[in-house]
Parts: structure tokens; C-alpha cells; sequence
């Protein structure tokens, strides 16, 4: 008899493909539905499966409910599959595969068994030859290799597909400044990053929250993990944002009645169809880490569905949670940042979602940042000038004394992995 997967990992595999046609191309080839524990498992794949190769898409739990809204259990099992947590495919892999092989065992086993005690031996010693030599070459690893030439026609017509439907419009992250998304057609992709650099205090965490600030106008589901500051502070900005007003107005409670109205009346609307900007605030130092970072992100995915904008103020405040100690030495913090830059960008093609960072500029001389002809480039980046290719984009901020009294920032483009850079 075959080995059911249990519930608690077919969950954990099932969220997983959801969000990655690598392991949902795994299971289409190589899942039978006695695999799965229960009828409702097998519903689930049935009408998931169906889906993507009718759609070449990946399908959504709310799609598969669609389809089930009378039936309790099909319902409660996409419940369960929901609140799992996604696994990363270099660890999901390798489970699957070992279960396969105990299925191929099992049967070859029981194959063998039959062959045997009907007086079979000659045939008993063939099937374990084949059986030995396809467990030995059996590989899910090397499904996972993509061929260029040979996927080419496959995802071309996935492309016009996706284009067709509407599916990829608006699926980018503005960076809520006019100049800039127009250079990048829109913004960043998601599963890519872009780190920002700026002296202390030239406007680091203002950029951030403006980044997030427009992609939640624009209905993106925003998560913002606040690593210098307090909580209050973080939601007062951002409250000054929606109110269109000062922070001190918001402070001293200076807003017209009519004003709150209208603003109250804006932000239930955006309430009721789960558009948001969420805020985890870590107020005590030295105590955010990616990991955690990382555990706060599928829990919120859990709670509201997939993250459309994450954004991390800031990254040197930030340590990996890797159990490494860093000495505090230039290279020792220059591995710190490495490490957190390459957690940060690896979480985000994770998860699926753009991702922006900042860091600060090092020591910089006026003769510098005071000059309206320079800018800042990853050469003047605390400890490190090699950070910016853990990134797809890095831009700086950039302004005088008199430009701070005139209200002007000049952004540097510094890279950007899919367009051309160099502009200011």
C-alpha cells in the first residue's frame, strides 16, 4: 500500500507551487492523486492542475474556491494551504524527492514480491536491475534546469498570453517619482531590489516611505519594516502622506473637520478592498534580523495574500540572523551588509515582490556632496562599494545646501541591471 503525504506537508507543497512554476512543472510530472491523503487534496490538484495547463498560469487558492464555495471541506483543506508556510525550493525539492523514492521502492518491492512467489525469480531479477538503475538516475534536481533554446517557444507564448489578459499591467513598483519610472517603464519588477544611498539625514527613509506610499495609491499591498525609529514616528509620516498636510499638523491635531472626513471616507475605501501599508517597527537596537524579517513577511502573507512592495528602512541597521558573529572591523561589517544585501534580494524573488533598502554614504567631504556637479556613486558607500551587485537598481540621493533650501534633490542613477544608467 502506498504512503499517503501527510497533510501538513502537502499543505507546505501545495503553497509553494502556487507561487513557483518550477515546483508546480515538478508535481504536474511526476504527482499521481494516490498521493494525496484526502478526496478534497485531490480536487484541489484536479482543478489547479487544469487551470495551469489551460492558462499556462499559476492558479490562486481564491480561483480553486471559486470553484468549491458549496463544498465545507475543500474549503477547509484551502484554508490550511493557506495559513502553510512557503518553503524555499532548494529545501522543498529534495522532500519531494525522497518521498518519490519510497514510493518507487514500495512498489518495486511489492512488484518483485509477486513475481518471486509466483516462481517468477528470472523476472524478480530484472525488475530490481531496472528498478535499482531508475532510483539510482532518479533526479527532481534536474527538472529544475531550464533549457534556453528548448523553452523558448513555451514562454513566449506564456509572455503573450499574460499580456493579453491584462495580467502584467501594473504588476511593477513605482518609485512614485515621474523621471525615474519613466526611465524604467514603470518601476521595478518584482523578484527584483534597489538599494538607495544618501548621506545621514538627506531623506533615505522619506524616499522609502514615498515608494511605499505611492504603490499603496496605487493598490499595491505594502509591507514596511521600520529598523531606526519608533512606530509612532513611522505611522505619523505616513499619516501626514494620506492627510496631504505636515507632520506637525498631524501632530497637533491642526486638521479641519471637513478634511478628516474626506480623508476617513478615502481610507475606507482602500480598507475594503485590503489595499494597505503595513508597518512592523523593531524600536529596540540591534534587534531586527532578516530572518526575522523573513518570518514576519509569510506570516503576513498568511494573514493578506501575497506582498506586492516590501521595503526595509534601513539596511545597515539590519544583521543577517545567520547565527554569525561580525567583528566590528571594515571587512567585518562590509560582510554584514553583504550578507544582509544577499538575504534581502533572495527574500524578495522568494516572496515575489519588489524590494527597496537603503544604506548610507560614507564619510563624504563637502568639496563633494556640496557641489552641485557631483554625485554620490557606489564608491562612497560605508565600508563596502561592491554592494550595489546584490541589486537590480541603485540609485543616490544627492543634494547641496542651497539645493536643501530650494527644495531640489538631483537622483543618480547608478545601475540599473535592465536599463540604462548614468543619468542624473
Amino acid at each position: 500500500m502506498i504512503e499517503k503525504i501527510n497533510e501538513n506537508l502537502i499543505n507546505e507543497i501545495f503553497k509553494s507551487a502556487f507561487k513557483s512554476k518550477t515546483i508546480f512543472n515538478v508535481l504536474l510530472e511526476n504527482f499521481e492523486y494516490h498521493f494525496l491523503p484526502t478526496e478534497e487534496y485531490k480536487n484541489i490538484w484536479k482543478t489547479a492542475s487544469t487551470y495551469f495547463k489551460a492558462l499556462n498560469a499559476l492558479p490562486t487558492i481564491g480561483i480553486i474556491a471559486e470553484d468549491f464555495k458549496d463544498n465545507v471541506k475543500v474549503l477547509q483543506a484551502l484554508n490550511q494551504i493557506k495559513e502553510a508556510d512557503i518553503i524555499e525550493k532548494g529545501q522543498l525539492i529534495p522532500q519531494i524527492e525522497e518521498y518519490l523514492k519510497r514510493v518507487y521502492f514500495l512498489n518495486l518491492y511489492e512488484e518483485m514480491g509477486d513475481y518471486y512467489e509466483s516462481g517468477n525469480k528470472d523476472k524478480a531479477i530484472t525488475a530490481l536491475q531496472k528498478g535499482a538503475e531508475h532510483m539510482s538516475s532518479f533526479s527532481l534536481e534536474a527538472k529544475t534546469f531550464k533549457g534556453v533554446y528548448e523553452g523558448f517557444a513555451d514562454r513566449y507564448i506564456g509572455r503573450v498570453e499574460k499580456n493579453q489578459s491584462g495580467r502584467s499591467e501594473g504588476s511593477k513598483c513605482v518609485f512614485g517619482i515621474d523621471c525615474l519610472d519613466e526611465r524604467t517603464r514603470g518601476g521595478l519588477e518584482k523578484g527584483k531590489t534597489c538599494l538607495i544611498t544618501a548621506r545621514s539625514g538627506a531623506g533615505k527613509s522619506k524616499f522609502l516611505k514615498w515608494i511605499a506610499f505611492s504603490n499603496a495609491l496605487l493598490g499595491k499591498k505594502v509591507l514596511h519594516f521600520q529598523l531606526e525609529g519608533s512606530e509612532d514616528e513611522v505611522l505619523r509620516l505616513y499619516d501626514a502622506m494620506i492627510s496631504g498636510s505636515s507632520a506637525y499638523d498631524i501632530e497637533k491635531t491642526k486638521l479641519t473637520d471637513d478634511k478628516i472626513k474626506s480623508i476617513v471616507d478615502a481610507v475606507n475605501k482602500k480598507k475594503a478592498k485590503n489595499e494597505d501599508i503595513h508597518v512592523v517597527a523593531y524600536e529596540e537596537f540591534g534587534s531586527a534580523t532578516m530572518a526575522k524579517i523573513r518570518s514576519s513577511a509569510m506570516e503576513y502573507i498568511k494573514q493578506h495574500g501575497n506582498i506586492d512592495c516590501l521595503v526595509v528602512d534601513y539596511l545597515d541597521e539590519c544583521d543577517p540572523g545567520d547565527g554569525l558573529r561580525y567583528q566590528p572591523t571594515t571587512e567585518g561589517q562590509k560582510n554584514k551588509k553583504q550578507a544582509v544585501a544577499k538575504y534581502f534580494t533572495n527574500l524578495c524573488i522568494e516572496i515575489d515582490c519588489a524590494g527597496f533598502i537603503a544604506t548610507q554614504a560614507s564619510d563624504i567631504p563637502p568639496s563633494i556632496w556640496n557641489d552641485p556637479k557631483q554625485v554620490l556613486t557606489r564608491s562612497n558607500i560605508g565600508a563596502d562599494k561592491n554592494l550595489p551587485n546584490k541589486f537590480s537598481a541603485h540609485i543616490t540621493l544627492n543634494q547641496t545646501a542651497d539645493e536643501k533650501k530650494n527644495n531640489v534633490m538631483r537622483l543618480y542613477e547608478d545601475k540599473y541591471r535592465d536599463h540604462l544608467s548614468g543619468m542624473t
